[in-house]
C-alpha cells in the first residue's frame, strides 16, 4: 500500500495519509528512553546542530557532488571508497506498515548497493555509538523499507563519524527482534492510552 507521508520540521512531525504517526526514533524512546536527559542543554543542542550539518553535508555530497571542510565528510567519503558502496537514496522516507496497520515512520540516511546487495545506513555522531540502539533502529527501518518498497535488504550497517573518528559497523538482521519491540511498544501505547 502507497502512503503520503510528510514531514512537519517545526515540531519534528510526521504526518502518513494526513495522521499524526510517530517516528521510529519516537517509538524507540519507549525501551531506552530519553537516553540524552543527562546531557546539559546547551551541550544537547549544539551537537544536535553539528550532527544535522554533517548528515546536510553528507546528503549534499552525494546528490550534488558538492564538498565541505567537514573532517566526517572525508570520514565518509574514505569509508565509502574502502567498502565500496553506492548510494542509491540519502533521506529516503519510509512507513512501518505491518499488516495494513501503520505503526510507525522514519527517514533512512542511507540506501546503498554494495556488490548487487541492498543495503540500510544510519550515520552517527554521537560521542560513543550505542550498538543496541543501532541494531533496534536498523532493523525497524529494515522492516519500513520494505514494506513501502516490497524489495528485501541484505544488510545493515551503521557509520560512527565524529572529528576525525571513523568506524563501519555491520549490524545483524534481526527481525524477531524488531518484532518483539513492536509487540512491547503496542502495550506500551495502549496501556498509556
Amino acid at each position: 500500500m502507497k502512503h503520503d507521508i510528510e514531514f512537519i520540521e517545526d515540531g519534528h512531525l510526521y504526518l502518513v495519509d494526513g495522521v499524526i504517526t510517530p517516528s521510529i526514533t519516537q517509538l524507540l524512546k519507549y525501551k531506552f528512553g530519553r537516553m540524552y536527559d543527562f546531557v546539559n542543554a546547551k551541550t544537547l543542542s549544539e551537537a544536535a546542530k553539528k550532527g544535522t550539518a554533517v548528515h546536510k553535508a553528507i546528503e549534499e555530497y552525494e546528490k550534488e557532488g558538492k564538498e565541505s571542510d567537514f573532517e566526517e565528510l572525508r570520514s565518509y567519503k574514505l569509508l565509502k571508497d574502502l567498502y565500496k558502496w553506492k548510494t542509491l537514496e540519502n533521506e529516503l522516507p519510509v512507513v512501518l506498515d505491518i499488516d495494513d496497520e501503520v505503526l510507525g515512520v522514519g527517514t533512512l540516511d542511507l540506501l546503498v548497493e554494495i556488490d548487487g546487495k541492498l543495503g540500510i545506513g544510519d550515520i552517527k555522531r554521537t560521542s560513543t555509538l550505542n550498538k543496541e540502539y543501532v541494531a533496534y533502529q536498523l532493523n525497524l527501518y529494515r522492516m519500513a523499507y520494505e514494506s513501502t518498497f516490497k524489495k528485501p535488504i541484505d544488510f545493515l550497517f551503521a557509520l560512527h563519524l565524529r572529528d576525525d573518528k571513523r568506524k563501519y559497523h555491520k549490524i545483524p538482521i534481526n527481525e524477531e527482534l524488531a518484532m518483539e519491540f513492536l509487540n512491547e511498544a503496542r502495550n506500551e501505547i495502549g496501556s498509556a492510552e
